[in-house]
């Protein structure tokens, strides 16, 4: 897989959440439209999309005394390129947060 996405602060959070879900199984087209989540040390609160985390996920993290904000905007402009060897399969995929559009020729 090669990855990559502007959005400074949140460049490692979102570049590791799509490594996770390319490690899971997931298509190039749906990494780059999976909700997304970034926490860093200052401001110590975590910021996520609707959507990235749960109500079960949201309480949990609560009531161990995260301070939890859904974002009111979207993050990014990921690109994914995947490389399946065994099969030889190629995918790219653009952000649909973002410009562009991933195509294998």
């Amino acid at each position: 897989m090669i990855i990559g996405t502007p959005g400074g602060s949140y460049i490692i959070s979102m570049v590791l959440l799509g490594t996770i879900d390319y490690m899971n199984g997931m298509a190039a087209a749906d990494i780059v439209k999976d909700p997304r989540y970034h926490h860093q040390y200052l401001p110590d609160a975590i910021d996520y999309e609707k959507g990235a985390l749960t109500e079960a996920e949201i309480a949990r993290l609560s009531a161990m005394g995260h301070k939890l904000e859904e974002s009111s905007r979207l993050w990014g402009n990921m690109e994914v390129i995947t490389w399946d060897y065994a099969s030889g399969k190629v995918q790219a995929a653009s952000d649909p947060r973002g410009e562009g559009e991933g195509l294998v020729y």
